[in-house]
């Protein structure tokens, strides 16, 4: 019987540290081979999942961080502080705007918590 991966004769199915029964058609350097690409297979998609949940996070907080300006914003807005020079019309429009700015954005920071 010749490995299938590289046609080598070198196939001992009991012998070496493998497990009886299992992936009888490689030879003994295919066989351990085969197990040291699925471990780092494996090893690469947790560290994937990892840097995805790294990316969410960062993400998150850099959501909050621009929620938490534009809440600032708003609030500066509604007290008036941008407001010098405006007729009440413009203010008024400013403040409702503001307000609805930070209702929107106090819901997503309760959101992303």
């Amino acid at each position: 019987m010749t490995c299938t991966r590289c046609g080598s004769h070198a196939i001992n199915p009991n012998s070496h540290g493998r497990q009886p029964g299992i992936d009888l058609d490689l030879c003994d350097v295919c066989y351990w081979r085969k197990r040291a690409e699925t471990a780092r297979r494996d090893d690469s998609a947790e560290i994937d999942a990892i840097e995805a949940q790294v990316l969410n996070v960062e993400l998150a907080s850099a959501a909050q961080e621009r929620e938490y300006r534009r809440f600032k914003l708003a609030k500066a807005a509604i007290t008036g502080a941008s407001c010098r020079g405006m007729t009440f019309q413009e203010m008024e429009e400013i403040v409702q705007n503001a307000r609805e700015l930070a209702d929107a954005t106090l819901a997503e920071l309760e959101r992303t918590k």
